[in-house]
């Protein structure tokens, strides 16, 4: 075992004591490794925040050292802290609970808990950075709870030294994997609502859509599309919710969706059908090809959006890959 890792596990088996971090800090002073001033700085900021002390520019000079030290490693060294809810404004209730859920990544009714039963850990073994990242949005609320300034914050928040030993960052090797979720020209699955709209075309006389693109899945339909005619939008972006949606509050009611944020629009999914068969996590990517089909009315234009092809890339590391990704096959085999 090396030097220095003998004074990570040091570090590690006493997580709230300062000395292990000093003598490492000594000898990596004594190696010329600019780390040293990272964590001498670090463990002062700790004495600091202990005492309710840390100042603004003894946060800034601290940032200034991030660049001489990698994450892993500081992930390492801490020191770390927990991020502890005391207090919350009671018209600010509600909505600190949704902050504590959209931040923590927890479902609603552990966040209503963290929220309800004070004082409560919203999250444990952060480095000083990232705690009082977490602490300023949920004071502020993160954009959910347009609190002004001049009230103070919707709540208040703590940071305490952490007495648990931080694990340890790890970058597992990503692997992206892309396959085809749907394709209407080998799924008859949308056959039904195909037909629906062609005989809404069928409706109007003269209809221009019908004249210039023909039948929807047509071969002249098809045709136009592979010269590049038919009018076309591409939805794609991150997935950012996959769960349970409120439908109706008074009776409880939900509906099990899957949402992704293609540029400002937010785009969602019932989780039925081919959704179902994939395991689509928030992170990995959807894109959805579209056309819309227009019937002019004597009223208004009637549109009827059409999916072409949903395709989807997960980003997953290799301790992800327990469970085989299973997507059916589009042609039935």
């Amino acid at each position: 075992m090396s030097d220095e890792e003998g004074f990570l596990q040091a570090i590690a088996a006493a997580p709230t004591d300062d000395l292990p971090r000093l003598v490492y800090a000594d000898w990596l002073e004594e190696q010329g490794d600019p780390r040293a001033t990272y964590l001498r700085l670090a463990t002062q900021a700790a004495g600091q925040v202990r005492d309710g002390l840390l100042s603004e520019d003894q946060r800034s000079a601290l940032r200034d050292t991030y660049a001489t030290a990698p994450a892993e490693w500081r992930g390492r060294v801490g020191p770390w802290f927990d991020v502890v809810l005391e207090a919350v404004r009671q018209d600010c209730k509600i909505g600190v609970i949704k902050v504590v859920r959209n931040l923590v990544h927890r479902r609603l009714v552990r966040a209503r808990e963290v929220v309800e039963v004070l004082p409560s850990v919203v999250r444990s073994r952060l480095l000083l950075d990232v705690a009082e990242g977490l602490r300023q949005q949920l004071e502020h609320g993160y954009g959910v709870i347009p609190w002004p300034s001049e009230r103070g914050p919707a709540c208040h928040v703590t940071l305490r030294i952490s007495s648990q030993v931080a694990e340890p960052v790890v970058r597992p090797k990503r692997v992206y994997q892309q396959m085809t979720l749907f394709d209407i020209r080998t799924d008859d699955s949308h056959a039904e609502y195909i037909a629906d709209v062609n005989r809404g075309l069928d409706a109007e006389p003269g209809n221009p859509y019908l004249t210039r693109y023909g039948h929807v899945c047509s071969p002249g339909w098809w045709a136009c599309f592979d010269r590049g005619e038919l009018p076309i939008e591409v939805l794609s972006g991150p997935v950012t919710f996959v769960g349970s949606r409120p439908v109706c509050v008074w009776y409880g009611e939900t509906e099990d969706v899957i949402e992704f944020v293609s540029g400002i629009r937010v785009v969602g999914y019932d989780r039925l059908d081919y959704w179902t068969a994939a395991p689509i996590c928030v992170g990995d990517l959807v894109t959805v090809t579209r056309t819309v089909a227009g019937l002019q009315t004597p009223g208004r234009l009637m549109r009827s959006e059409i999916d072409l092809r949903v395709e989807w890339v997960t980003a997953h590391d290799e301790q992800r890959q327990a469970e085989p990704v299973a997507v059916p096959d589009p042609a039935g085999n």
